[in-house]
């Protein structure tokens, strides 16, 4: 399981910031998204300065993430924004909306690695309920001698008095 949960947490490293690798495979899918919904071509440097926005504010977002937000807005599976009205999915999200859809698949990944470090971080369970019933016995036999003034009530082992305990009550005449 720890294992697992480090795994999952390599993948929240996979970034632009830290991998050219990240940053061709967000910088393919943002090409993706604003050659499919561009709308009217723009020129080539104000295509190229749109993309580096892009870029900028997806630095530290996972490849994958952005992949998925990408995949999810082609499918129309984004819901709506802040305000509650639904996205229009004619044109290409803005920047910091396609980072805010980006974010809730690493949201996912997150919840899922803090469920896996409470279960690894859980104690135990250990049943200590025979063990609290020989405590009881043996202090209902040591409080049994007391009262029945038996003479070695005072050098009793835990297991005598668990013994004195089960033992009938002896008479006073004996």
């Amino acid at each position: 399981m720890m294992v697992h949960r480090d795994s999952l947490r390599s993948f929240l490293f996979d970034t632009p910031a830290n991998s050219p690798l990240a940053e061709t495979r967000i910088a393919t899918a943002v090409s993706k998204l604003l050659v499919v919904l561009s709308g009217e071509r723009k020129s080539d440097i104000a295509e190229e300065a749109r993309s580096d926005v892009y870029l900028d504010v997806l630095d530290d977002v996972p490849c994958w993430a952005v992949e998925g937000a990408v995949r999810r807005w082609f499918r129309h599976e984004c819901g709506s924004d802040e305000r509650g009205k639904a996205y229009d999915y004619k044109w290409a999200p803005d920047p910091g909306t396609l980072r805010k859809i980006a974010m809730e698949e690493v949201y996912v990944v997150g919840a899922r690695i803090g469920v896996m470090q409470r279960m690894i971080d859980a104690r135990e369970y250990v049943d200590c309920t025979k063990q609290l019933e020989q405590g009881r016995a043996a202090m209902a036999g040591l409080n049994k001698a007391l009262k029945a003034g038996d003479p070695f009530a005072s050098t009793m082992s835990f297991e005598e008095a668990i013994a004195y305990a089960s033992e009938p009550m002896k008479q006073a005449a004996e």
